[in-house]
């Protein structure tokens, strides 16, 4: 019984993050973050970011999409999607989005 409680804990906690996460589009002050894969940025990954900005920016004029999530003002992840229509992997279908990447940031915990 106890196992049973400490999921439905855990289950409680997790709903309690999604009902405080901050979904919005994200801006051009965010494209480091997103070309970065959330890392912190060093000397290495900064070149590889650097390089990587141009190609989301005419992608985002093509049409790719990118939201970011903030949990308390803090980014915690970000999905990556393009209309179905002008996906590069040539999936048929309209009025979709397909995901090409998906990230979010280690563990999110609530402190109660």
């Amino acid at each position: 019984m106890r196992a049973v409680e400490d999921k439905a804990s855990s289950l409680k906690c997790y709903l309690e993050v999604i009902r405080v996460i901050e979904v919005r589009g994200a801006g051009e002050e965010e494209l480091e973050f997103i070309a970065g894969c959330g890392r912190l940025i060093n000397r290495e990954i900064s070149e590889s970011v650097q390089r990587r900005i141009p190609w989301f920016t005419e992608k985002r004029q093509d049409g790719l999409v990118s939201l970011i999530g903030l949990l308390k003002g803090k980014r915690v992840g970000f999905p990556n999607m393009f209309p179905i229509e002008i996906s590069p992997w040539g999936q048929v279908g309209r009025e979709l989005f397909v995901i090409t990447c998906l990230f979010v940031t280690g563990t999110l915990r609530i402190m109660e």
